[in-house]
């Protein structure tokens, strides 16, 4: 497990949390922290709130048709869903088997393909139905995925970002670096018209990437997501959780057992 000195490594988390989601903010680090000056910080304004179901342990997000599309986590509650992302009412669910940790998720053609943590394989379903259509295998921890219409990226926890074929045959690997040196810990996966986004794990923010070369172009700052929840009194674990809805022009951000979706604009 990748960590960098003074964080607790996913592993060491999900060991003390024991299941239960609690807040996060004293391990949120400020974007002036990470970024030191040297890349631009974005900042969000929210133009919408809308209801999540806060039992989901978010992992991972997208937005296809309007329909949102969410894997959860946690042993023995994993599951795959179509989501209304408006009412925040969940749709149709497809549980993982007890074993299976669930991951980042990608939507390739008209197939979802869902990571699992520690599991090596990747669940596929038909985007319609969520009936499972097969599996596949990888080498290493999935974290995050994400497809751009050729390839996947996919993260797995470290600051590499992969990319694999349809059949997810390693293509290539690169590391998402900044001037202070690699961005440990990238997680759920997104992409923005030229951006790969990343969330990074226990913080607040949101790492910009040049997908081609791994080279940090800015940071997104969520801590005004934070601290809306903490003025609603809102329970929550991590932000984790993007999905870019092009038609609108805003990103759909939510958490590890947040009670809220937001949506914003950049």
């Amino acid at each position: 497990m990748h960590s960098q000195s003074g964080r607790i490594s996913r592993r060491r988390f999900m060991a003390m949390a024991g299941g239960a989601a609690f807040g996060m903010a004293s391990l949120g680090m400020s974007a002036r922290a990470w970024c030191a000056g040297t890349v631009p910080v974005r900042s969000v304004r929210v133009l919408s709130v809308h209801d999540h179901d806060p039992e989901a342990f978010t992992q991972g997000l997208l937005l296809q048709d309007g329909v949102l599309f969410e894997s959860t986590g946690r042993y023995g509650q994993s599951d795959v869903r179509r989501v209304d992302w408006k009412t925040g009412r969940v749709l149709d669910r497809r549980p993982l088997p007890d074993e299976y940790f669930g991951e980042g998720l990608a939507l390739a053609g008209k197939t979802l393909y869902q990571l699992t943590w520690q599991e090596g394989t990747a669940f596929l379903y038909d985007v319609a139905t969520l009936r499972p259509t097969g599996q596949l295998s990888y080498r290493g921890e999935g974290w995050g995925l994400v497809w751009d219409g050729r390839q996947f990226y996919m993260s797995d926890g470290s600051a590499d970002i992969a990319t694999r074929s349809r059949d997810f045959a390693l293509q290539k690997s690169v590391t998402a670096r900044g001037a202070s040196g690699p961005v440990q810990e990238l997680n759920e996966l997104e992409l923005v018209p030229g951006a790969l986004l990343a969330n990074v794990w226990q913080t607040w923010q949101v790492a910009y990437i040049e997908p081609q070369t791994g080279r940090l172009l800015s940071w997104l700052d969520l801590t005004p997501l934070r601290e809306d929840l903490a003025k609603k009194g809102a329970s929550h674990g991590v932000a984790n959780g993007l999905a870019w809805d092009g038609a609108a022009g805003q990103l759909l951000v939510t958490g590890k057992n947040w009670p809220l979706l937001y949506a914003v604009r950049i």
